[in-house]
C-alpha cells in the first residue's frame, strides 16, 4: 500500500512539473492550469520539506547548506526585497521553483521509492515540452525584435540541464544517443555560448561513460558501434554549427573576449562589494536582488557567485561553495556505481558552468539538476560531506 501511495506521489510530481513547464507554449500563461499546477507543486514540496526536516537521519552537509540557501533567500525576500517589483517577484519565484522540488525527491529517493525509470519518464515528458518552449520563446524574442533573423534563445539551457537524465536510459544505447542528439541539437540552435560550453562538459562525461562500459565479450563490436555513434553526433553537431553563421560569430566574439557587457556588470558588482567600506555589506551583503541596483545596467549578475556576493556577501558565497563538496566527493568515490558517478560528474560540469556563464540557483531550470542531486545524494551512505 505504501509503495502504491508513494508511486502515485512520484507520478503526480512528474505530471505537475510537466504541466507547469508547458505554460506559454502549450497553453496560455497565467491561467488556472498554470497556477494550480504551481501551487500544487509548491504545496507538495513544502509538505516534504517538513517531512525531511523532521526525519531522524544525519542528512549531511549538502542538505544543510542547500536548506540554508533556501532559507536565506526566503528571509531576505521578505525583509529586503521590493515587493512591488515584478523583477524581484519573478526572481524569487525562480528560486523557489529551482530549490523546493529537491525535498520530495530527496525523501522519496531516501526511502527507496524513486527509481531511474521515474527520472527517465520525466525526461521523456519534458523533451517535447522543452522543444515547444524553445520555439515559443523564439517567437516571443522575434516579436520584440522586429526584422531580426538571428537571435539567442535562453530556452537552450533547459536541454543542457537534461543531459544527465540520458544516463537513465539503459539497455539500448541507440535510444540514449538519440535523446542526447536531440538535446545537443537544440543547445546549438539556441546559440547560447554558455549553454554550449556547459553542454559540452556534460557530453564529455557521457561519451567517457559509454566507452568504459562496453561489454568485455563484445569489445570490438562495442567500440565500433560507439565510435560510429560518436562520429554521427559529431557530424550533426558540426553541421549545425557550420550552418549557423550567427553562432559562429558569437563563438568568435567569446574567444576574442566579447562577453556581451558581462565584463562591465562583473566589474561593477565586484567593486560595489569590495569597496563598500562596510563590514555588514562585506560579510552579509546588501539584500535580495540588489544586483539590479549595482550592476550598472539594471540587470542581474548572470553569475551565481557575484549574485550571492552582492546579495549575501562572503557568507552567501561560502554557503554556495560548500554545496559542491558532497557532489564532488560522491563523484570520486569508487564505491558508488560507475554510471551514478558519471552522472554526477555531468551534473557538476553543467552546474558549475551555469554558475559562471548564466544563473543557476535562481533559474527554474535548475530544478532538473536538483531533482537529480536529491536522487543521488539521498541514498549516499557516506554523510560526512
Amino acid at each position: 500500500m505504501g509503495l502504491s501511495k508513494n508511486n502515485t506521489v512520484i507520478y503526480l510530481l512528474i505530471t505537475l512539473i510537466a504541466i507547469y513547464s508547458a505554460k506559454g507554449a502549450l497553453y496560455p500563461e497565467g491561467t488556472l492550469i498554470s497556477r494550480l499546477s504551481l501551487l500544487s507543486l509548491f504545496a507538495l514540496s513544502g509538505y516534504y520539506f517538513i517531512k525531511v526536516l523532521i526525519m531522524k537521519r544525519n542528512k549531511g552537509l549538502f542538505y544543510c547548506m542547500f536548506t540554508f540557501l533556501l532559507i536565506i533567500n526566503v528571509v531576505s525576500y521578505i525583509f529586503t526585497a521590493s515587493h512591488s517589483s515584478p523583477l524581484h517577484f519573478n526572481n524569487f519565484a525562480g528560486i523557489l521553483m529551482a530549490l523546493l522540488p529537491f525535498y520530495p525527491f530527496y525523501y522519496l529517493s531516501h526511502k527507496g521509492y524513486l527509481k531511474d525509470k521515474h527520472l527517465m519518464l520525466l525526461l521523456i515528458l519534458i523533451i517535447p515540452v522543452a522543444i515547444a518552449n524553445f520555439f515559443y520563446n523564439r517567437e516571443l524574442v522575434l516579436a520584440e525584435r522586429i526584422g531580426a533573423v538571428d537571435i539567442t534563445n535562453n530556452a537552450a539551457y533547459t536541454f543542457a540541464f537534461l543531459i544527465p537524465y540520458v544516463y537513465t536510459i539503459k539497455g539500448r544505447k541507440i535510444y540514449s544517443f538519440i535523446a542526447l542528439l536531440i538535446l545537443l541539437s537544440f543547445i546549438i540552435l539556441g546559440a547560447k555560448r554558455g549553454a554550449i560550453v556547459t553542454g559540452a562538459g556534460g557530453l564529455f562525461f557521457y561519451i567517457y561513460y559509454q566507452l568504459k562500459t562496453i561489454d568485455k565479450g563484445k569489445r570490438l563490436r562495442g567500440y565500433l558501434l560507439t565510435l560510429i555513434i560518436i562520429v554521427i553526433l559529431g557530424y550533426f553537431a558540426h553541421d549545425f554549427y557550420m550552418q549557423n553563421e550567427y553562432l559562429m560569430e558569437r563563438m568568435e566574439d567569446m574567444v576574442e573576449g566579447n562577453s556581451s557587457g558581462r565584463d562591465t556588470i562583473y566589474s561593477n558588482l565586484f567593486n560595489a562589494w569590495y569597496k563598500s567600506n562596510d563590514a555588514k555589506t562585506f560579510y552579509l551583503g546588501r539584500g535580495f536582488a540588489k544586483t539590479l541596483e549595482h550592476s550598472g545596467t539594471g540587470h542581474f549578475a548572470h553569475n551565481d557567485w557575484l549574485e550571492l556576493l552582492t546579495n549575501f556577501g562572503l557568507f552567501g558565497v561560502l554557503i554556495y561553495f560548500t554545496l559542491f563538496l558532497s557532489p564532488i566527493r560522491y563523484a570520486f568515490n569508487k564505491n558508488n556505481d560507475f554510471d551514478k558517478r558519471m552522472m554526477m560528474f555531468s551534473i557538476l560540469a553543467i552546474w558549475f558552468g551555469t554558475t559562471l556563464f548564466s544563473m543557476n540557483y535562481t533559474s527554474s531550470n535548475a530544478m532538473f539538476q536538483n531533482i537529480m542531486l536529491a536522487h543521488l545524494l539521498a541514498r549516499d551512505k557516506i554523510l560526512f560531506f
